[in-house]
């Protein structure tokens, strides 16, 4: 990590910039937890379905 002077003015910036647009960080972070939601749901019905045909055609 560089070593800057101006240390206190960009957290000072980068704590308004998140106070300002907390309405676009909370869609963010539910877009992410709703995005892996999908994909553990996808692979864990996947994953029961072949195992499921598996077991129904014997091929264990």
């Amino acid at each position: 990590m560089n070593k800057v002077k101006n240390k206190k003015i960009i957290r000072k910036i980068a704590d308004r910039t998140l106070k300002v647009k907390k309405s676009r960080n909370l869609i963010g972070i539910l877009a992410i937890v709703l995005t892996s939601l999908l994909f553990t749901g996808v692979f864990t019905i996947g994953g029961n379905l072949t195992s499921g045909l598996k077991n129904m055609y014997g091929m264990i």
